[in-house]
């Protein structure tokens, strides 16, 4: 799946980077990353064309991504040009919600229902030991 992700989020190639077509070949220009990124043009016949594109045709039941709304690259731009910083907050904490769900106030003291308890330190979380290894030279 891994080549088929690059995929999910462009298409193959578009209309502007066809700079001819005849009854033979394709010539369209590319971008070699082996040479820092140049745009190059490049001559195909049409039957390797074909077969090139045809290779990014995704399987049935795969869709190509697009993007809307605040997810789409014009809003990102915005976002990173007046770096803007979106922040979801909690609408409750782990304690209102539980008090609300189940009717229990986490926060009480569960044998005279009256006092509040105050947490006083907390207990880090056990991890499975590091296995080393050693390495046969």
């Amino acid at each position: 799946m891994g080549y088929l992700g690059q995929y999910t989020h462009r298409v193959a190639i578009t209309n502007h980077r066809l700079v001819s077509i005849d009854n033979e070949h394709v010539k369209f220009t590319l971008k070699d990353y082996r040479d820092h990124g140049q745009q190059k043009t490049t001559t195909l016949t049409g039957v390797e064309f074909l077969r090139r594109f045809c290779m990014h045709i995704l399987p049935q039941g795969f869709v190509k991504i697009r993007y809307f709304g605040i997810y789409s690259s014009r809003f990102r731009s915005t976002l990173l040009k007046d770096r803007i910083i979106v922040r979801l907050s909690p609408k409750e904490t782990v304690a209102e919600r539980i008090n609300r769900l189940l009717g229990f106030d986490i926060s009480r003291c569960p044998r005279c229902k009256l006092g509040k308890l105050v947490p006083v330190g907390i207990i880090p979380r056990s991890r499975s030991p590091t296995i080393t290894v050693p390495l046969v030279a």
